[in-house]
């Protein structure tokens, strides 16, 4: 139903007024990088393969007197933050389709010359099931994390992961094909990924689940993970780099037949975090974070 004249014809998305009450009601400052990190996300998303590439968008002006801000990624102070505009848009939770879905009339005698897309029965759907879905999921995860940790960390870490991955590409956030850019009409409005991804990724992390649940050893990366928490290896954010590096791969529906600390792709990354604790020195300082490029056409 349009919302603002109640009309039932065919409706379409104002991602104009979306976006404009994005920078209104979601706080920028927990999407602010200093600029150095800001021009990293630019190269790091540069070049074929990617969703889409990131921009660095200065918010000074909008955070007009607000105080020095901190980093979300290396915890710099800066008086100059920057977003990727395109990630505050697509991660922001201000997606309200009754809000901003107008039929064709008001477009025109309301929204002239903004940037509108075809509202489709998918996306509403998304809306109201993918959060019940990730309520059951992650709560699943969570509910054996403790227990997990202490037979397969890596394992458990790569499960955390995974679920939060495929909620996101299932989800509304993720960038979805347009009007502009879609080939086929059957994918408008629906996430950009591949067909059968969200299934194959479920598919993938149910098989890990039943994995280490049956594991009745612990794994020698649990040693390690008792290591790097004695010696603070963590990153500005909390989480162990090299862990997260060797996990946050874009090939998340494969069944791994052993630990990721063990794959031999991560093996220059374990030898990194093998010379930290054996240096045995606690760190004072976050561990900088691991960016890691992969040529996505390639998965």
């Amino acid at each position: 139903m349009c919302s603002q004249c109640n009309s039932t014809k065919p409706l379409r998305l104002c991602l104009t007024c979306q976006k404009s009450q994005n920078w209104k009601d979601v706080n920028m400052q927990s999407h602010a990088l200093c600029e150095g990190c800001a021009e990293q996300g630019m190269r790091r998303t540069a070049g074929e393969g990617h969703v889409h590439h990131c921009d660095s968008t200065s918010i000074r002006e909008k955070l007009e007197g607000t105080p020095d801000i901190e980093c979300r990624r290396c915890s710099t102070i800066t008086n100059n933050p920057y977003l990727c505009s395109t990630c505050f848009h697509i991660s922001t939770d201000h997606i309200n389709v009754d809000t901003f879905s107008l039929c064709a009339d008001c477009i025109l005698d309301h929204h002239s010359g903004h940037e509108t897309s075809k509202a489709t029965e998918n996306y509403s759907i998304r809306i109201s099931t993918v959060p019940i879905v990730e309520k059951v999921l992650l709560g699943k995860l969570s509910s054996t994390e403790k227990e997990d940790e202490k037979k397969c960390k890596v394992r458990q870490l790569r499960m955390s992961i995974t679920g939060k991955e495929v909620i996101y590409r299932a989800s509304t956030h993720y960038p979805l094909w347009t009007e502009e850019d879609c080939t086929d009409p059957k994918l408008l409005g629906r996430p950009k990924i591949p067909k059968d991804y969200v299934q194959n990724v479920l598919s993938s992390l149910e098989q890990q689940f039943d994995f280490i649940q049956k594991m009745t050893e612990p794994c020698p990366c649990v040693a390690v993970w008792e290591n790097v928490k004695r010696l603070n290896i963590f990153d500005a954010h909390g989480s162990p780099p090299h862990f997260l590096a060797m996990v946050n791969t874009p090939d998340l529906e494969k069944v791994l037949d052993r630990c990721p600390l063990e794959l031999e792709e991560n093996r220059e990354l374990k030898e990194q975090l093998m010379e930290v604790i054996e240096r045995g020195e606690v760190l004072t300082e976050p561990h900088e974070k691991i960016f890691r490029y992969y040529d996505l056409q390639t998965f």
